[in-house]
């Protein structure tokens, strides 16, 4: 799965079945972009998904709820509270 983070920053990652993205960025990026400490309420961590949208689970109501505020795209998602299917 690739991912590009607001600003620029690109990540290529593999996950495991019901993983959450922000798991795997590493500690540069959770301590930079969880203003709300990675509880869907903020949106610092929404992120442009390039390839492999269709591998993760549909938003919550939380993260639909962000998104909407945000007016994010429909290939956008929080890093937070993105799960990968399975």
């Amino acid at each position: 799965m690739k991912i590009s983070l607001k600003g620029g920053e690109i990540f290529e990652i593999e996950l495991e079945p019901g993983a959450v993205l922000r798991e795997h960025l590493g500690e540069e990026f959770t301590l930079q972009k969880h203003t709300c400490g990675g509880h869907g309420r903020c949106g610092s961590c929404i992120a442009l998904i390039e390839n492999g949208l269709e591998e993760l689970q549909p938003p919550s109501e939380t993260e639909l709820r962000i998104l909407r505020i945000l007016k994010a795209s429909p290939n956008q998602r929080l890093i937070c509270q993105a799960r990968t299917k399975g």
